[in-house]
């Protein structure tokens, strides 16, 4: 089986790696022809462009940033005579359209894999599924693939309203966070005295910050209901330093216990912390 890779970013890149582990042959294509240079060789053909790259494929695996990834997957279709093609962005509404009207001889199946490129494979990992036409040929289809992962089946509008708190907020939170950070004066005494929950941040820190400029910023600006998620955050912010500025302890103490009441009921949090 012959696997073509749109896109060679850091996911588009760990995917080629994954597949040539796994015996593929693979053909890539970047607009930046610097990324088809560091991968090419004796057994990863490098393509001059979409046509060259779609010719004599059977799965053509689509990993480009969100604000370009609806206009790559309807120029790569155009080259499709038949097979799969595949899109792995993580937000679905831009995509979803175009996946859903793409010729009837083409097969599309619409992933969002829930992991980055630190990952040392498919196995265990989580890949959110979302039908567009036949789901059941659509779960088959990753799971060759993809072999070992879960495959979580969700709507594109279950998928993307999930996103706005798995990826927004943490997005959100990381630049707050270390902007506040790089007043630091310290570093070696904040390394030696950090503790669990300070190291949990700095992971969530190094996931997101660590994406691509567009990756991150497309996160944030493609999501529409990111807007209202930033508004909300920067009054709960606002709430808590008002209440501090009070210097009331039992004012504070009482804002405390509200939301440790919430968090209380909030079951699915505890066992998301518990996995």
């Amino acid at each position: 089986m012959d696997i073509a890779i749109i896109g060679l970013g850091a996911f588009g890149k760990w995917l080629a790696k994954q597949y040539l582990r796994q015996g593929f042959k693979i053909k890539v294509y970047d607009v930046d022809s610097r990324k088809i240079e560091e991968l090419k060789s004796s057994i990863v053909t490098g393509c001059r462009d979409l046509e060259e790259a779609v010719e004599n494929v059977d799965i053509i695996i689509v990993a480009v940033p969100i604000d370009v990834a609806s206009k790559v997957i309807e120029d790569v279709s155009k080259y499709m005579a038949s097979g799969i093609l595949v899109d792995v962005s993580s937000l679905k509404k831009p995509v979803y359209g175009i996946m859903k009207s793409l010729q009837e001889n083409l097969k599309p199946i619409c992933i969002h894999p829930l992991f980055g490129p630190t990952a040392s494979g498919f196995k265990d990992e989580k890949i959110a599924l979302i039908p567009v036409r036949d789901s059941l040929e659509e779960r088959r289809i990753v799971e060759n693939l993809m072999p070992g992962a879960e495959i979580i089946e969700v709507t594109v509008e279950e998928h993307d309203n999930a996103m706005v708190y798995i990826l927004s907020l943490t997005h959100l939170l990381s630049i707050a966070i270390t902007n506040i950070l790089k007043d630091v004066k310290d570093e070696k005494i904040i390394e030696k005295l950090s503790g669990t929950s300070f190291k949990h941040m700095c992971r969530m820190l190094y996931a997101t910050l660590t994406e691509s400029p567009d990756t991150f910023t497309s996160i944030l600006y493609y999501n529409s209901s990111t807007k209202r998620l930033s508004l909300n955050l920067l009054r709960q912010f606002n709430e808590i330093a008002q209440t501090i500025s009070r210097e009331d302890y039992i004012d504070l103490k009482r804002l405390v216990e509200e939301k440790l009441e919430i968090y209380s009921k909030l079951d699915f949090l505890r066992k998301i912390a518990s996995l």
